[in-house]
This record gives C-alpha cells, structure tokens and sequence, in this order.
C-alpha cells in the first residue's frame, strides 16, 4: 500500500509587486516567485515592486515598478505585441563616492520625482524639504561652489537651490542640507 504522496510546497516569493496592467503585474510575480529569471536584477535589493506609469517611445512602452529604495525595473513593451516584454532594464539607485556625481544623482531624483531615492540619498530633512518645494525646471545646471565642504548650485529657469554634501560618500544620506536662493 502506498501513502499519498504530497506536493512540494510552493517556495516562497522573493518580494512582492502592487499595481499597474495584470500581465505586467503578473510578470514580475512570475520572476518574484521563481517561475522567470530576469538576470539583470541584481538580487540584493528591496524586492517590493509599486508600479510607477508606463511612457510610450518609439514603438514601444517603457514601464516602471519602483522599490522602496527607489531603484527601478523597467520592462519594455513593443506596441504591436501590448502582453510581450521584450527587455528589462533595471535603474538602481546608488551612491557615488564623488560628491559631484552624488549631488546629480540627488538633482535627477527629485527631477523625476523619484522621491524614495531622494531620501536614500539625503537626511529627512532634505527630502522634506524636496516634497515641499519644486524641482529645478529642464536645462538645469549643478555647478561646484568654492569652499571647504561640497556645495553645489542648482541654476534652472525656475527655482535655484544650494545643496550641501557632508555626510560621507558612497553611503546614503549624504545630502546634508538644502535651501532656495
């Protein structure tokens, strides 16, 4: 007499993905859960997925799921085939050990309103100040200010901003200070 045999256990997802179309959605699940790799993405990041919007370029769709840390996974999706993904980009978020490319970093975030990137990269206060205040408009410079500590003028069309970077490289939080000018 046999005994029933039993089916392995589902294995556990990886991380979780909330919003945007269900083949997308559901595509993300699948590589979450182990039914699809998706070698680009690295594995040591925050693996809740909020879906962002998807743009249109070119023949194409370009989605964004955003995580925590405000790393993004952007999946393209040819117009003619709306249920294919054709490839798979990943936009990590990091943190650079030049305070130049940092304080950029800092400024293209709050540009395209990736504001849990912008708190990975400055204090709470900075990132309050970000959500209070609008970003510089399109053309914007980041130019390198004489002193001691890194300061950098933000100069656009718009609003001008003094960002200062005290906090230590190549970690987050770096951005230590903000103020209109």
């Amino acid at each position: 007499m046999s005994s029933p045999s039993s089916a392995p256990a589902p294995s556990p997802c990886a991380g979780t993905v909330r919003g945007g179309p269900d083949h997308l959605r559901g595509y993300v699940e699948d590589w979450l859960c182990g039914r699809r790799t998706l070698p680009e993405v690295p594995l040591d990041i925050d693996m809740t997925w909020t879906f962002v919007e998807c743009d249109g370029a070119a023949g194409s769709s370009y989605c964004s799921y955003r995580n925590g840390e405000g790393s993004d996974l952007i999946l393209r999706v040819p117009n003619a085939q709306p249920e294919t993904v054709t490839e798979v980009r990943v936009d990590r978020t990091t943190f650079a050990a030049d305070a130049d490319e940092y304080a950029r970093q800092f400024v293209e975030a709050w540009v395209n309103g990736n504001q849990p990137r912008v708190r990975a990269l400055s204090t709470p206060e900075v990132a309050a100040f970000t959500a209070g205040n609008p970003p510089p408009e399109s053309g914007y410079e980041v130019v390198l200010s004489p002193s001691e500590v890194p300061e950098f003028e933000v100069r656009s069309s718009g609003s001008d901003y003094l960002l200062i970077v005290r906090g230590r490289l190549g970690r987050p939080n770096a951005i230590t200070n903000i103020t209109g000018t």
